[in-house]
């Protein structure tokens, strides 16, 4: 099974053009581990590639038999168990290389070298699986969804993964299931599942992330402190509408894999039930996925009124506040107008008069403007 996305990780496959030379790094995932770190340099690129990790397991553990990539395949088919190979960001020629030994569809090659596919799962007519699936992780600083493409081989006696991924799941998946021999002796059905899963718990967890911003979002758009959060709205909405890109064509691959047995590679009575059971986990994702996207629209729409309703409070004000303004002006307008024969100019409590009748305009007017609500 061959596993594919976006970001680089170390492990590179060596290939006979290239000098290698091997050191060791860390602890193994299992004490019989040969995992060795292949670094390899292109003398006219200067291209650091390739670490590799090949695995055969029998009776569901580890052998500590050491294999070589020519060899994986026939080691694999001549024994009761299955080979596991890890690879990192292979070139078109490593990839060719790779369907050579294994004897993987020309096309499904072909696809993994041009990544941003769309998921789905295929079946071919010698027992082997071909599946692209996108996982997610969600940076809750950035309120952002990130997007990793993974592409993956399959049949009755290897798994073969390929990974571009910096964080990537397959050491995590491949340490955890070498520590569960009862599991790992179901074979490469129980390898499928257990990547699956990661990748539907990975859905899950980006939902957490995303519901917790749309809490967030509701009070801001409801607040009294008048927040914009037109932007983050949109902003999230479309990382949401790349996790549905994500999630919904991925349900019928899972469909197949809990009804049928895949040409043999599911040969466990009731292993089924496993994919079933992730279905249903991934169902749940999609009905949350759906509630945050109508959710998300309906939030636009109310900061959208909000805006509009504060804007026509605003426009009321300042209407309010000119009314108030105008009829004293008139008043004093009037009074200004300095005629000879004006009476209350003569008067010694015309001053007076004329500033306490402009300030009692004014209030009247006010008083009118809060009775009807205006102010």
């Amino acid at each position: 099974m061959a596993l594919w996305s976006h970001v680089i990780v170390n492990n590179r496959l060596p290939i006979p053009r290239f000098r290698a030379v091997t050191c060791h790094t860390g602890q193994p995932s299992h004490p019989d581990s040969k995992f060795a770190r292949n670094l390899s340099v292109d003398a006219d690129r200067k291209r650091t590639v390739l670490i590799v990790d090949i695995g055969l397991y029998v009776a569901g553990r580890r052998s500590s038999t050491s294999l070589k990539l020519q060899d994986a395949f026939e080691a694999g088919a001549q024994t009761a168990g299955f080979v596991w190979v890890d690879i990192a960001s292979p070139t078109p020629e490593e990839l060719a290389e790779l369907g050579a030994e294994f004897k993987l569809h020309a096309l499904a090659i072909e696809e993994v070298m041009r990544p941003h596919q769309r998921p789905k799962l295929e079946s071919f007519a010698d027992g082997t699986i071909f599946g692209v699936i996108k996982s997610t992780s969600y940076d809750d600083v950035a309120e952002t969804i990130i997007i990793g493409e993974y592409m993956f081989f399959a049949g009755p006696s290897f798994v073969v993964c390929v990974t571009h991924h910096e964080q990537s799941v397959l050491a995590d998946v491949r340490a955890a299931l070498e520590g569960e021999p009862e599991v790992l002796n179901l074979g490469p059905a129980a390898v499928v599942h257990r990547l699956l899963e990661r990748i539907v718990v990975g859905y899950a967890h980006a939902m957490d992330g995303v519901e917790n911003d749309l809490d967030e979002i509701e009070n801001q758009v409801f607040s009294e402190e008048r927040i914009n959060a037109t932007e983050r709205i949109f902003r999230l909405k479309r990382h949401v509408l790349a996790l549905h890109r994500a999630v919904d064509p991925f349900e019928g691959g899972l469909e197949r894999l809990a009804h049928s047995r895949f040409n043999g590679l599911i040969s466990t009575p009731g292993f089924q039930d496993q994919f079933d059971d992730l279905r249903d986990q991934l169902l749940r994702v999609r009905v949350r996925e759906e509630n945050v996207r109508e959710t998300l629209a309906s939030a636009f729409q109310a900061s959208l009124a909000q805006i509009g309703v504060r804007q026509n409070e605003d426009m009321r004000a300042m209407a309010g506040w000119a009314a108030i303004i105008a009829v004293p002006t008139l008043i004093a307008g009037v009074w200004g107008m300095n005629f000879q024969h004006m009476p209350e100019l003569q008067w010694w409590l015309g001053y007076p008069l004329a500033l306490l009748t402009i300030a009692a305009s004014g209030l009247l007017v006010r008083w009118r403007l809060r009775h009807n609500g205006w102010l």
